[in-house]
């Protein structure tokens, strides 16, 4: 895995020193009825799996749900895992999963799973950067930051613990009917969708910038961070 310099990070629009918070709320979702038609869209998998915010400071890991309740002595190979993440300090936001035998993420199992500790290989599958080395990349478009975490991400292990979640980029609608053989995906998921604008800043309360797509579903969920 890849470090990324002080001088990438000044770079970065958006990007601007800051203290690393305590705890940062994701963004959650409600339903909207039609996909989103501009093509300045990200769309991932939505995992089966717990939301999780990951702090790093000084190979010191901490794992918060959305609820702000800290989850570290419940994911012990993660925390360990995240020991070997490229930088000093940074802040995660991601899925929590566990994957069957089958290489698709089952909710039940990671629910069985918690509390047994070290015998379970949870998976974390990152899909944003919100902080990282002193710089708060909340005001940074969701295209660049994703950018730099693929760049921290790169030489993560297939298998391994820490994963970065991928995206397709385009129209809502074409993408929904296309990402279900794009990359084999469905074959190894079967998950819904969540589509994400590639422009927008970060903000932890509600802004028509992120939406969902579950198999079979006409209804959409979409995240509306409210400014301030």
């Amino acid at each position: 895995m890849a470090r990324i310099t002080t001088a990438q990070l000044k770079k970065l629009p958006g990007a601007r020193k800051a203290p690393m918070l305590e705890f940062v709320a994701p963004q959650l979702a409600t339903l909207v009825k039609e996909p989103p038609t501009s093509d300045e869209w990200f769309h991932e998998l939505k995992f089966d799996g717990y939301r999780m915010i990951c702090h790093l400071q000084r190979d010191k890991a901490r794992f918060w749900t959305r609820n702000q309740k800290d989850w570290t002595e419940k994911v012990p190979n993660l925390a360990q895992a995240m020991k070997a993440f490229p930088a000093t300090t940074a802040i995660l936001d991601g899925e929590v999963v566990v994957f069957d035998k089958a290489g698709r993420t089952r909710f039940q199992l990671l629910q069985q799973a918690m509390g047994k500790g070290g015998k379970t290989a949870f998976v974390f599958e990152i899909f944003d950067l919100i902080y990282l080395e002193g710089y708060s990349l909340r005001q940074t478009p969701l295209r660049e930051r994703k950018l730099v975490l693929a760049q921290l991400l790169a030489s993560a292990k297939p298998k391994g613990p820490l994963h970065y979640s991928d995206h397709v980029e385009g129209n809502g609608r074409s993408c929904s009917q296309n990402l279900c053989i794009a990359c084999g995906w469905l074959d190894r998921f079967t998950q819904a969708f969540c589509g994400k604008c590639r422009v927008r800043t970060h903000c932890s309360s509600l802004m028509h910038d992120r939406v969902g797509l579950s198999p079979g579903s006409d209804r959409w969920r979409c995240r509306w961070p409210r400014r301030g």
